[in-house]
């Protein structure tokens, strides 16, 4: 009897836009200016762990059946809520709760919003000094990208 062993090739499953990218852990610098991470001492981790210690006290057995299932695909109702009720403390802005969409991040939310309103082949035209995460996606969908100066009023 004899045995042949066929080793798995992954070649031809990737598209043409992979790349082989070692994966690393970049260190946390204490203060990033690149993402919204404020100084560890100006947050309030007692309230925020006290908040939390309410919640679950008060609402753990349906936070906990919540977290076992996937979420409402838009986000918290509660949470979009107290988002559309601060809008319009804050800034007097009228906005229903079907008005907001919860993300993971700013990623996200930009991704999602260029998919919605450009198409492969689309012109974007940004500021010069464009996040990069912006300029990584509106490139991955496929729209030429195109810096302009900026003045007080905006784009030149």
């Amino acid at each position: 009897m004899t045995t042949t062993t066929t080793r798995f090739s992954y070649d031809g499953l990737f598209s043409e836009r992979s790349e082989d990218t070692p994966i690393n852990t970049v260190p946390h610098a204490e203060y990033d200016f690149a993402v919204a991470y404020p100084a560890p001492e100006t947050s309030p981790m007692d309230g925020l762990v006290a908040a939390l210690q309410t919640a679950m006290d008060s609402r753990g057995d349906e936070i906990a059946r919540h977290m076992a299932y996937y979420p409402q695909p838009a986000g918290s109702p509660e949470l979009r809520e107290y988002a559309a009720w601060k809008l319009d403390y804050d800034r007097g802005f009228k906005v229903g709760i079907d008005d907001i969409l919860l993300t993971a991040g700013s990623g996200e939310a930009i991704g999602l919003a260029i998919q919605a309103l450009t198409n492969p082949g689309d012109t974007a035209i940004t500021e010069h000094f464009v996040y990069s995460g912006t300029l990584g996606q509106l490139q991955r969908f496929g729209n030429t990208v195109y810096g302009a100066e900026t003045d007080d009023d905006g784009l030149v």
